[in-house]
């Protein structure tokens, strides 16, 4: 999840939207169904605005999900143009992750097979 927080973001942000418009419009048959004058105006205004400020919200966190793939792809151009390699680069972050306890010894060792890289073989 956070080794690419901008495609997670970016799924996020679907479902943001999508919920948002559905509860709009469940919150907006409520208010019609009490057949109030003054709720079933409310009730159009929130089936017309809600999927917009849904599709907004949305799109906000789909797009700083977007900014930080960007962001991330300009730093490892950069790290690679700078003579480090991106492995190292990865091996960097996963070390950050494991002194930080955000994932485990085991899925440390994973990520590294993954990569293709032995425990030992790790840059310092």
């Amino acid at each position: 999840m956070y080794l690419d927080l901008g495609k997670t973001l970016k799924k996020i942000a679907g479902v943001i939207k999508t919920i948002g418009m559905i509860v709009g419009v469940i919150y907006a048959i409520f208010l019609f169904a009490s057949y109030d004058g003054d709720t079933a105006l409310l009730g159009w205004c929130i089936l017309l605005l809600a999927p917009i400020v849904s599709w907004l919200a949305g799109m906000s966190v789909y797009y700083l999900g977007e900014f930080i793939d960007r962001v991330t792809g300009i730093e490892l151009n950069t790290r690679t143009a700078a003579g480090d390699s991106i492995d190292h680069f990865r091996i960097k972050q996963l070390d950050i992750l494991v002194e930080s306890e955000l994932i485990t010894p085991e899925e440390y060792k994973q990520a590294l097979s993954i990569a293709g890289c032995k425990e030992d073989e790790r840059l310092k």
